[in-house]
């Protein structure tokens, strides 16, 4: 049976490291058990004393900024545009594009 969104999902992951090291069936396994995740511009993924998530994100769209918020004004830390970022470790069960 065919998996169109993991079928993309692995042709997307396939052009960044570490994925590109790996054979395509691999890519596609990992990709038939992702979650896709939409966020609007401005929505938090995630806050500084959160509990670690267990995941990796993978930004396919757009650019997601890392940033502190002060008393009185919020301070870019790190900006990326189609890249993979992780909450804690590069090594996890769960991926959400």
């Amino acid at each position: 049976m065919k998996n169109p969104i993991a079928e993309r999902i692995a042709d997307f992951l396939k052009q960044f490291h570490p994925f590109k090291q790996l054979k395509y069936e691999d890519i596609f396994t990992v990709s038939k058990n992702c979650s896709v995740l939409y966020l609007e511009k401005n929505q938090i993924l995630f806050n500084v004393n959160d509990k670690t998530h267990s995941d990796f994100y993978v930004v396919a769209n757009g650019a997601i900024g890392l940033s502190v918020t002060s008393d009185t004004d919020d301070i870019l830390i790190d900006k990326c545009n189609v890249c993979i970022k992780n909450t804690n470790t590069f090594l996890t069960n769960n991926i959400l594009l």
